[in-house]
């Protein structure tokens, strides 16, 4: 399956507090995910086989999701050597 998507790391709600998370438009397995509630509360999350996380928001307020995937894939940038492509991508989500 491919989506179209115009970040290169995506997340796109499923509904009922469920989520996928699209690296290049295709599920990324295993996905690092975090949810950060109004209090400072932080779940951590890894997603299945299939790009999936299901999370939790047990108080009222705006939750911030952040998906962060690190690409291996060395280069230099303006004279300075690298060894990933670091991808970040927030959803937010509010709980009456």
């Amino acid at each position: 399956m491919v989506m179209q998507t115009s970040h290169a790391l995506d997340i796109q709600p499923l509904g009922n507090h469920k989520v996928r998370i699209y690296l290049n438009g295709k599920p990324l397995p295993k996905a690092k995910l975090k949810v950060m509630a109004p209090n400072q509360w932080l779940q951590e999350l890894d997603a299945d086989a299939n790009g999936e996380a299901t999370y939790n928001m047990p108080w009222a307020g705006l939750y911030v999701l952040v998906a962060i995937h690190l690409e291996p894939n060395k280069g230099v940038y303006q004279g300075d050597a690298y060894a990933n492509i670091r991808h970040v991508s927030t959803y937010s989500v509010v709980k009456p």
